[in-house]
């Protein structure tokens, strides 16, 4: 108080009295051995400790920015730099790039200017775009970048507190950080596959990882993070042990998702790529119980030891709760109507919440077993959501690269975050400080103490229509919980409950018909077809006819891909070239030259400029289309390369070879992230692949007939189907409503249910091999190449020809002359951050 001035002492004790959720209160003051008025070159900041009652004395250069006062306050009391605020007396922040020299004459006269500190409620975000970023909920403001991996980070777990992180990745790494300093402390490795999930418990200096090797592996990061400053600081040479105190296996199988009993008990418990959750001793490596239940692979999972429960969310579409000391199943909620990738569970109030690759977020009542409501708003699959009980709010993030900041109370979307230039996969958030912020609907923030409301009864909630209540797998769920601690749970549902379940379930699976109408849709007005004698043709799906042709080669053109509002397209042919043709005039643009052999396929990137090509040559190459330059080469395959899928956003490409190999490859490094090959005895040369980039679900089709199943990310083979007599030339897929339609030289396309695995339809008209498709799915429409030198198009959902195009030659290849919005990616406005991460804006 002696430094303000006298007519402001009697406001010292209220001011404080303002500011003291906050920790810290600073006020300006001129430096004593200055007259009021003189040409003051410093001015001295009194930093007060409400708490402590402390204080530091700071002598700031006039000429300074206020980054660098900032970092100076963060030094003086030891306190993260993004948390130091200097705002004058009305309110306004002086922001990084302003000088505060600007309102020295101000500070000269009376203290205008003060410094808060508080703590704010943050997140951390991991993505495909191999970065983790750092963020204050309050503000909507990303606050930190940590780089470091090589591959998209799949999980990340935090204890704010200690101010400590770890984070898993597709380079087979895991990363400790120190997030006061957005600084790596250590690195561990020795997982053998990408890193897809963790756990954290850092007063014990533990971690535990599970990875798609099948292995879990309990590190102890205290010898970690010892070792690594031991190397830095150039410490004498010794032979340390390893990390890693302890490894479990699964026998090869995938773990997606774990759960543990940390602090108090030694216990996890792991959801597996087989539909199986797992639960371990971790002291003594000893599996306790094995829960079965789900038919497909086990995406998220949570668990309270305490009351013996568990939730987990599977690709099965469902979502269930266990009961881990009987081991069965208590509950089977259904109503996504795609896989469910993430959970999150409040086991006091018997709630909980699930995303899905059905853009849906859904809240539960756990014990009623039904769904409360369903919240939607992000544009894609929802990979990751972590929920704030006490304060009703909770975070989600997708494959629309953003994060949404939801109200559970009011079931709407508060604040979207974005800067992330690849999807969302995990999050982890700090709950705990919510209640030093208010936020209100515009996202501003409020210097205020927040309350939750009183959430509503259980019994005053609506009850669902139709509730399932267990699954056609609980009763034979194993028993054997071993040294399980006990303790009061759910009772489980009454026995004829479950029969009645279970004998409901046993129907056998059927094709969905329902809602699958046509929509009208411009999808397939403008159709592109190359042929054996290197002719080229555009062809008017409105009129029937064909609009313009030309000789584009004089070798066959076995690929083509085009975009009508620019007027482009792009072949490759068999004399191993890319010409890029202007499609009103006729003309060749441009030769793309670097492959050895024939190209025999190709996407392309028309908003960005770039195409990727594979080739006989068995190399894949990425190109600038306005330069004609190639800018990376990939190789790997042993043979010949026939088909590719790549997802831009992420930079990935998967590709299929006759090697009998699958391939997913990271495009700007040119590493291989994962390859999928079948048993020796079934392998045959792979012609055709399609990807669901948003489940990571891939189908190929051989030269054997089959139609493959994989999963990217077990990389294993899920089921096989014997399609076709001939070679499967051609596959299309309808991720949304389950269809696939595959082309075959036996002469003949098939529409399959791929839920069920039943033929829908064959359609027969070609008299020659159906050398390749493309399909558009809402009008149920689709276009096929075939040797007989003809086109044909198709009516899905009357199977039924439409029209039969006459060509000159033997037409190797058909494809689509899209409209710009329909083909390509929103455009980012993200700035390019340094060091750049994995990607092709380069």
């Amino acid at each position: 108080q002696e430094h303000l001035p006298n007519d402001q002492v009697g406001n010292a004790t209220p001011l404080v009295q303002q500011w003291r959720m906050h920790r810290f209160i600073g006020c300006w003051r001129r430096p004593r051995h200055h007259p009021k008025g003189s040409d003051a070159k410093g001015i001295r900041l009194e930093v007060l400790d409400v708490d402590g009652h402390r204080s530091w004395s700071l002598l700031a250069d006039q000429e300074a920015m206020g980054v660098e006062l900032r970092s100076q306050v963060s030094a003086l009391v030891g306190r993260p730099q993004a948390d130091v605020v200097l705002e004058t007396c009305e309110g306004d922040v002086v922001q990084d790039e302003d000088q505060v020299f600007e309102t020295w004459p101000k500070l000269l006269h009376e203290p205008t200017l003060r410094m808060r500190h508080f703590k704010r409620c943050r997140g951390l975000s991991g993505s495909a775009d191999t970065t983790a970023l750092s963020w204050d909920l309050a503000t909507g403001e990303k606050m930190e970048t940590l780089y470091g991996h090589a591959g998209m980070v799949w999980c990340i777990a935090a204890d704010w507190q200690a101010l400590r992180a770890v984070t898993g990745s597709q380079d087979r790494c895991i990363r400790l950080w120190d997030l006061g300093r957005s600084s790596c402390i250590c690195e561990l490795e020795g997982h053998e596959g990408a890193v897809l999930c963790i756990a954290l418990d850092w007063h014990a200096r533990r971690a535990l990882s599970g990875s798609i090797d099948g292995s879990l592996r309990l590190w102890d990061l205290g010898k970690a993070a010892h070792s690594a400053s031991q190397t830095l600081s150039g410490g004498p040479d010794s032979v340390e042990a390893s990390p890693c105190l302890q490894l479990l296996q699964t026998q090869g199988t995938a773990i997606l998702c774990l759960a543990t009993g940390w602090p108090d008990l030694p216990l996890a418990i792991g959801g597996l790529a087989d539909g199986l959750l797992r639960v371990w001793d971790l002291e003594s490596g000893q599996v306790l119980a094995e829960l079965s239940g789900h038919q497909d692979a086990v995406q998220s999972i949570v668990a309270d030891f305490g009351t013996k429960r568990a939730l987990s969310g599977s690709k099965d579409h469902s979502v269930r709760l266990w009961d881990l000391e009987r081991g069965t199943c208590l509950a089977t909620m259904s109503g996504h109507s795609a896989m469910v990738w993430c959970v999150d569970a409040d086991w006091a109030s018997n709630r909980a919440i699930s995303g899905s690759a059905d853009r849906g977020l859904r809240l539960w009542d756990l014990k009623l077993g039904g769904c409360l409501d369903t919240m939607y708003g992000h544009e894609g699959s929802i990979q990751c959501v972590q929920a704030g009980w006490s304060s009703q709010r909770a975070l989600s993030g997708g494959y629309d690269r953003t994060l949404k900041l939801w109200d559970l109370d009011r079931r709407d979307c508060l604040l979207t975050l974005e800067g992330h230039a690849g999807m969302v996969w995990c999050l982890n958030v700090d709950w705990d400080t919510w209640s030093f912020l208010g936020l209100s609907k515009d996202s501003a923030a409020v210097d205020f103490g927040w309350e939750a409301e009183e959430l509503p009864a259980l019994e005053e909630l609506p009850v669902p229509e139709a509730v399932e209540t267990a699954g056609p797998f609980c009763e034979e769920a194993t028993s054997d919980v071993g040294s399980l601690p006990t303790g009061d749970g759910l009772e489980p549902p009454p026995e004829e409950d479950l029969r009645s379940a279970a004998a409901a379930s046993e129907e056998p699976p059927q094709a969905r018909e329902d809602l699958w109408e046509p929509e009208d849709t411009e999808g397939l007005r403008h159709v592109l077809s190359g042929s054996t004698d290197g002719s080229l043709k555009l062809w008017d799906m409105e009129s029937l006819s064909c609009t313009n042709a030309f000789k584009a080669n004089a070798t066959t053109v076995w690929c083509i891909s085009g975009e009508w509002d620019s007027g482009q397209a792009i072949i490759g042919s068999a004399d191993g070239k890319l010409r890029l043709w202007d499609l009103h005039s006729g003309c060749c643009v441009s030769v793309l030259r670097g492959h050895e052999a024939s190209v025999q396929c190709v996407a392309v990137d028309w908003q960005r400029g770039r195409a990727i090509s594979g080739s006989f040559d068995r190399c894949i190459r990425l190109w600038e289309l306005r330069s004609g330059a190639c800018l990376s080469r990939l190789s790997g395959h042993r043979d010949s390369i026939r088909c590719l899928d790549v997802d831009w956003q992420s930079n990935r490409v998967l590709t299929g070879s006759v090697d009998c190999s699958l391939k997913l490859w990271d495009v700007h490094s040119g590493r291989c992230l994962l390859t999928m090959q079948p048993e020796p005895s079934k392998e045959s040369p792979v012609q055709c692949v399609a990807v669901g980039w948003l489940t990571l679900q891939v189908f190929s089709g051989s030269a054997d007939g089959m139609l493959r199943h994989w999963d990217c990310v077990s990389g294993t083979c899920k089921r096989q189907i014997k399609a076709h007599e001939g070679s499967v030339l051609g596959v299309s897929v309808d991720w949304d409503w389950r269809r696939l339609l595959s082309c075959s030289a036996d002469r003949l396309l098939k529409l399959w249910d791929i839920d069920s695995g039943m033929c829908l339809q064959t359609l027969r008209g070609h008299t020659g091999s159906v050398t390749s498709l493309v399909v558009d799915w809402p009008s149920r429409r689709a276009i096929s190449s075939s040797l007989d030198k003809t086109l044909r198009l198709w009516d899905l959902h009357r199977a039924i020809c439409l029209k039969s195009f006459e060509e000159g030659g033997s037409v190797m290849c058909v494809g689509v002359a899209l409209q710009a919005s329909s083909a390509q990616a929103p455009e980012t406005t993200m700035k390019r951050p340094a060091p750049p991460p994995l990607g092709l804006d380069v």
